[in-house]
């Protein structure tokens, strides 16, 4: 299992900047759909040090 700390943030942009380089590892993977959503991929916690939920 590999933990991922990052910050979560309710700015727009940092959020977005964090999936963009988050998906770019491997780290996260983009569900497609109408909605898209996002989740850890397999063997993966993201975890917030500020206790923040993703």
């Amino acid at each position: 299992m590999r933990i991922v700390c990052a910050r979560a943030s309710t700015a727009t942009r940092s959020l977005l900047r964090q999936r963009h380089i988050l998906t770019e590892a491997g780290l996260l993977i983009r569900s497609g759909g109408v909605a898209e959503r996002f989740h850890p991929a397999e063997g993966v916690l993201l975890a917030d040090p500020q206790g923040q939920r993703w």
